[in-house]
């Protein structure tokens, strides 16, 4: 048994198990200056325990020919109990062991829990490198454990009467199981496209998060409505799946390295798919991911005939010329700068002419705002 120290471990000790129990972080102050590389959460998969998913208490939530997510309301009765230390530990895997069932802090309060299966390995390792850099920050899913399954609980084995006429791999598959909080009946953008406030709050908390991000040097690079989940009750973001993400401007596992301006130009997209009805994987959306949006007609996107339940209202469609300039201009755009802009068009102008603030401060000054909105909501 190996286990490790109660502080941070080094970048070539760095296990993803590294806060199993009680969440992550709770006694860090080091946030901003953990280095964490895909590489070393690769490496360390091999060292992660093998855990049984418990089957009577979860079901799948989502799925998808490469991730399957379960939820888990309750901890099973069944879990193992937690040992007298807190520090995380990882368990070596021999043959003479048989996989436990999943612990997930049975002495603490019951809270559900999402369980993420990703099909390919190096997907998993850059999400649990993103997560871990960006432990702490808000609207964004803490990592609470990554484990190893179980052959058996393998979402994406084959069935036995296919899986006998083909040849055995000479190295088994392992699957990686991420553990996270489970956001409960989460809404999509799209709900609220009619609704003025509500949807510009949620493109600023958005437009935060990722400003955060960029800070901490991680490009989310997978910016879409099925990735940004949104809180009814608070109108609140939580920004989900960095398995397309890139860390310190480097290429990742899965070969793509994006840049900041990859995040502002899909979030100019997801603006424009939600005002103008344009659907993830449509010939439009293709177009406006991978092309110059100098190069295309949006004079027929604006007429929104067959694409939006109706016409764009005075409000809607102002957002539309400003995300489509987002996206023209993204390159040379920060999330700070379209904040600060989506903030200005939000509010009503004043007779009063206001200071010029300076571009440093812009997202400062913008958050206030935002948190200044929270405080009268109570």
């Amino acid at each position: 048994q190996l286990q490790l120290g109660p502080r941070e471990p080094t970048m070539h000790q760095l296990p993803p198990t590294f806060a199993a129990r009680g969440g992550i972080g709770d006694d860090d102050d080091t946030i901003e200056h953990l280095d964490v590389s895909e590489q070393a959460a690769l490496s360390s998969f091999v060292l992660l325990p093998e855990r049984r998913l418990p089957r009577a208490d979860i079901h799948i939530v989502s799925r998808s020919s490469k991730t399957v997510v379960y939820s888990l309301e309750e901890p099973a009765a069944s879990h193992v109990a937690s040992q007298s230390s807190d520090a995380p530990q990882l368990l070596s895997n021999t043959s003479a062991q048989a996989p436990r069932p999943l612990d997930l802090a049975p002495n603490r309060a019951p809270m559900p829990r999402a369980i993420k299966v990703t099909k390919k390995l190096a997907e998993a390792a850059v999400e649990v490198a993103a997560l871990h850099r960006l432990r702490g920050l808000k609207r964004v899913p803490p990592l609470l454990e990554c484990f190893r399954l179980a052959s058996s609980d393998d979402p994406f084995a084959e069935p036995q009467h296919q899986a006998h006429q083909r040849p055995k791999p000479a190295v088994a598959q392992s699957r990686v199981a991420i553990v996270t909080p489970f956001i409960r009946s989460p809404r999509s953008v799209r709900e609220f496209r009619d609704n003025e406030p509500a949807f510009k709050r949620i493109v600023r908390r958005l437009l935060r998060v990722l400003h955060e991000c960029h800070v901490r040097r991680v490009v989310h690079g997978d910016v879409r409505v099925a990735n940004i989940l949104v809180d009814s009750a608070k109108i609140d973001v939580t920004l989900i799946d960095f398995g397309f993400a890139t860390i310190d401007n480097r290429k990742s596992l899965i070969g793509n390295r994006n840049s900041s301006a990859e995040d502002v130009r899909q979030v100019a997209l997801v603006t424009l798919a939600v005002m103008c009805g344009i659907t993830y994987g449509s010939q439009d959306y293709s177009h406006l991911l991978r092309f110059e949006w100098y190069r295309f007609d949006f004079g027929m996107l604006l007429q929104c005939d067959n694409r939006a339940s109706s016409s764009l209202a005075k409000w809607q469609l102002e957002l539309v010329y400003l995300a489509i300039e987002w996206g023209r201009n993204c390159t040379k755009l920060s999330c700070s700068t379209m904040h600060e802009q989506l903030l200005a068009i939000s509010q009503p102008q004043s007779l009063v002419p206001q200071p010029q603030v300076k571009p440093a401060t812009a997202m400062a000054r913008s958050i206030e705002e935002d948190e200044r909105e929270e405080e009268a909501q109570g």
